[in-house]
């Protein structure tokens, strides 16, 4: 249901799907590709105002926001199906699974990142779902303590999002397709949200 969660928020935040796959390859256990404007533009705007206790636009804010539910969304909802003891994703930086990030401990992750220039991280932690979403959380915000603030904040949001009962029947859904026939193209996930689901659309 990892897969089917991030595709299934893109979708709520109107962002174009492209292929879902639970095939495993020697990087990862699955993909979901979702056509998302390019952020970098946005986010170095953002840093820059965020240094100096500025205000971020009210698209730039929206979109990256809607980024980060995106990338914390897979996760939350396997821990929701699988419990935390069962899922055991480690990470190079905090050596441990999402399911047992402490508040503490995102923030000793967001003060290191602090230190040095996002776009790097960006690169470095491009397949990492959390550590990804933190890094632009601590970018466009001005301490690493805001940036944990913000990030623990939409995390929550993310899982109240996925908890809504007509959005967790519409990841199960994705989700049997997807154990059917292995991948997906984005137009037929699509359809299969379009045709059996009410969303409301976040955008």
């Amino acid at each position: 249901m990892h897969e089917s969660a991030h595709a299934v928020a893109a979708y709520l935040f109107g962002v174009r799907l492209g292929e879902l796959s639970v095939v495993e390859d020697q990087d990862s256990h699955g993909k979901s590709r979702a056509f998302w404007p390019p952020l970098d533009r946005q986010i170095s705007e953002a840093h820059q105002e965020s240094r100096f206790s500025g205000f971020v636009s009210e698209p730039t804010r929206r979109r990256v926001e809607q980024w980060i539910m995106w990338c914390v969304v897979g996760d939350l909802v396997a821990i929701q199906v699988l419990g935390v003891e069962d899922y055991e994703p480690v990470s190079d930086q905090l050596k441990l699974s999402i399911s047992k990030w402490t508040y503490d401990k995102v923030q000793a992750a967001a003060s290191e990142f602090s230190k040095g220039s996002w776009k790097e991280r960006g690169v470095r932690y491009s397949g990492d779902d959390n550590l990804g979403a933190l890094n632009i959380a601590v970018a466009v915000s001005g301490s690493p303590d805001e940036g944990t603030a913000y990030f623990w904040w939409l995390r929550q949001r993310a899982l109240n999002l996925v908890q809504e009962p007509v959005v967790w029947s519409a990841i199960e859904a994705l989700a049997r397709e997807l154990l059917v026939r292995s991948s997906l193209p984005g137009e037929a996930a699509e359809q299969v949200l379009d045709e059996r689901h009410r969303l409301r659309k976040r955008t």
